[in-house]
């Protein structure tokens, strides 16, 4: 069994990580674009209505856009999370042929120093 607080410190650590990653390289810049476009005064006539419902398009598509790149980036949150959990269970493998190999080494030790010991008392 592999020791369970330096793989939540590492899970921790990875999934810090990648909140950074999103901010540096998918920020909400859909999510601003769309909040400018709504702060925008429009005039109280009868072209407002058309300014108002292409401004909501605009917001409409800016928020599309920025659900597709959530999207994006939890799809690669999710490979990443994939890719943490292999590397898991490869290290769980391999801590436990460690354990098999001491094992042998400290059983071998110790039939050692027993035969040294008879050796030792036969002489």
């Amino acid at each position: 069994m592999i020791p369970i607080i330096p793989t939540i410190i590492a899970t921790r650590a990875g999934l810090e990580i990648l909140q950074k990653a999103k901010e540096w390289f998918y920020p909400d810049k859909n999510l601003k674009e769309a909040e400018a476009i709504l702060s925008k005064r429009i005039a109280d006539d009868v072209g407002s209505l058309q300014e108002q419902l292409c401004a909501h398009r605009q917001v409409i598509d800016k928020l599309v856009n920025q659900v597709k790149a959530d999207k994006d980036m939890l799809e690669k949150h999710n490979e990443v999370l994939i890719n943490l959990s292999e590397s898991v269970q490869q290290i769980e493998m391999a801590l436990s042929q460690l354990r098999r190999i001491s094992s042998w080494a400290m059983a071998t030790a110790g039939l050692s120093l027993l035969v040294a010991i008879l050796f030792r008392m036969l002489k």
